[in-house]
């Protein structure tokens, strides 16, 4: 990208934190995209590979870090970095749409630290 100037980014992003959430979700065709299915470790293995792919990319790994550092001090970033997070889940959860689990939320009263019974991943069958 060159010849552009921050005035000419900023009419179509508010802000830096927003510029590089859309960078991170635009997802380069990599040729992995994984597809539904009931088997829930399959899903999860090719759902991380995918995204371990992603961050493989130079430009998506350079606005992950740069959002995740400026979390702690910017709101831009933080909200940025929670979007990012609920974007990804939901695309797992579209993947696990076959199998009738979904990821979520710890469960009430889960001690953080704590072993869990579940998988790695919180997981609720609907």
């Amino acid at each position: 990208m060159t010849d552009v100037t921050r005035q000419t980014l900023y009419r179509c992003w508010p802000n830096r934190a927003a510029l590089l959430f859309d960078l991170i979700l635009e997802d380069p065709d990599l040729g992995n995209h994984p597809e539904p299915d009931s088997d829930v470790r399959a899903v999860a293995t090719v759902w991380l590979k995918s995204l371990r792919a992603g961050v493989g990319e130079p430009a998506v790994r350079t606005a992950v870090l740069a959002v995740t550092a400026q979390a702690d001090h910017a709101p831009d970033s933080a909200q940025a970095l929670v979007r990012t997070g609920r974007d990804r889940r939901a695309a797992l959860n579209e993947l696990l749409e076959p199998s009738g689990v979904r990821t979520g939320p710890r469960p009430v009263g889960h001690q953080e630290g704590a072993p869990s019974r579940t998988s790695t991943f919180p997981v609720s069958r609907e």
